[in-house]
Parts: C-alpha cells; sequence; structure tokens
C-alpha cells in the first residue's frame, strides 16, 4: 500500500462566500516561525539510508504519476524502500518538508508498509519493524500523524496537525486502537535520527521482554473490559 496524505479535495478558490483573510486559515499548515536547521532534514536522509530507506524528490511525472492527488505532499511505500516528496520541495528544507519527511518515516517504522529489515555493519540482515500493513488506512494516518507531532514537539515546535486529522478520525476511534507503545518508540528513534552520528540500534532482550509484558497487559485489560460489558448487559 502506498501512503500518501491529502489535504483538501477543493481550493478556496473552488468556494463561494466571504472572502477569507485570516492568516491562521489561510496557511494553517505553516509550522512555527523561526529558522529551521537544514542540518536536521539531511541527518535524517542520511539516518534513512543506514536501515535501507532512500528519500528521494523526484521529477513531477514521475511523482504525480503515484500520487493520488497534486496536494499529495509525500508517498511513502514506493517499491517497498523509497519515499518521495512532492516536487514543490526541491530547495532548501523548510519545516514544511521536514514534517512531511517525519509522516513518511513513521509510516515505514510503524511497520504501515510490511515489516522493515535493515544490515548491519557485518552484513547480518536485522529486523527493525514487523508487518502493520492490516491497518485500515485511518489509523496508519493517524499513527504516522501521531508520531510526526511528537517529534515536532521534541524540537520545541507546535506542529498544525489538527486539521489533517480530522480527516481520518471517526466517531468510535478510541486509544486502544492505536499502539501508543510503539508510537512513542518510533518517535523517540526518528528524533534520534536526526544527529549526525545516529546509528540503528536492536531492543535489547530486556526490552523486548518489557514490550512483551505490557501488551501482554494491554491484551488482558481489553478482555477484562468485555467481560465486565457482558456481565452488565
Amino acid at each position: 500500500m502506498i501512503f500518501g496524505p491529502v489535504e483538501f479535495v477543493f481550493g478556496l478558490e473552488d468556494t463561494e462566500g466571504r472572502e477569507i483573510t485570516s492568516d491562521s486559515i489561510l496557511n494553517w499548515w505553516k509550522e512555527s516561525d523561526g529558522k529551521f536547521d537544514e542540518n536536521v532534514f539531511h541527518n535524517t536522509v542520511s539516518s534513512c539510508a543506514k536501515i535501507g530507506l532512500s528519500v528521494k524528490i523526484p521529477e513531477p511525472s514521475k511523482y504525480f504519476n503515484q500520487a493520488s492527488s497534486i496536494q499529495t505532499k509525500g508517498l511513502a511505500g514506493i517499491e517497498t524502500s523509497e519515499i518521495y516528496l512532492n516536487p514543490s520541495y526541491k530547495g532548501n528544507p523548510t519545516y514544511e518538508s521536514y514534517g512531511v519527511l517525519l509522516h513518511e518515516i513513521a509510516h515505514e517504522l510503524l511497520g504501515h508498509c510490511g515489516e522493515r529489515k535493515y544490515k548491519d555493519k557485518k552484513g547480518n540482515t536485522k529486523l527493525l519493524i514487523h508487518n502493520r500493513s492490516n491497518l485500515t488506512k485511518d489509523i496508519a494516518e493517524i499513527e504516522a500523524e501521531l508520531t510526526a507531532w511528537i517529534v515536532f514537539g521534541k524540537f520545541g515546535i507546535e506542529k498544525q496537525s489538527e486539521v489533517y486529522l480530522a480527516n481520518y478520525v471517526m466517531g468510535k476511534m478510541s486509544a486502544e486502537m492505536f499502539d501508543m507503545v510503539l508510537i512513542t518508540k518510533v518517535s523517540g528513534m526518528i528524533f534520534s535520527m536526526s544527529k549526525k552520528d545516529w546509528k540503528p540500534r536492536i531492543p535489547t532482550q530486556r526490552e523486548k521482554l518489557r514490550d512483551n509484558l505490557r501488551k501482554n497487559i494491554k491484551i488482558l485489560k481489553n478482555h477484562l473490559a468485555k467481560v465486565r460489558a457482558n456481565n452488565y448487559e
């Protein structure tokens, strides 16, 4: 499955009514003001290569052959190991292009595009994330954007994710539908990838046992909740 966020079906110029002049509405997607450290972007791209991910800004014809809309800002899952950014991002990196990059990396590292493996310095194949491509698109998009939002927060930047998330949040959704433990781990990993000397790290056996325990507790809680619900019916 190819993941690529789409913000609007219609532009403001396609609507009728009083002219909108509010900058917070016209430019809702713009992140906080300030000078963006381009090294953060470039280091993250270099770190992607260390786990077999290639980040590209292809020619428009190649990009839009894959994209579902001209407003699609990025794509993950291209030939299993490539991330495409919209051709409009050619040039100096910005908060916006970095946010899109984070979102697409999150799809990969959350397992939305299938399992992710990489080779260490000794040539040994390591499993980085198992396959979670069976999630619905709504769940996958929310997980990826939440991850990007958390990473921005670690930099002290308020990411404008509300409008994007509103496209996917459904009435009956609850926190139990998302793997918040994995989202937290992946956001920490992506944040670390912004450093020049970042190296892939596989969880220790102790960490794996701890995560398995958390998952088992979560399963038990869900089971108990269902039992209680049945008892009250």
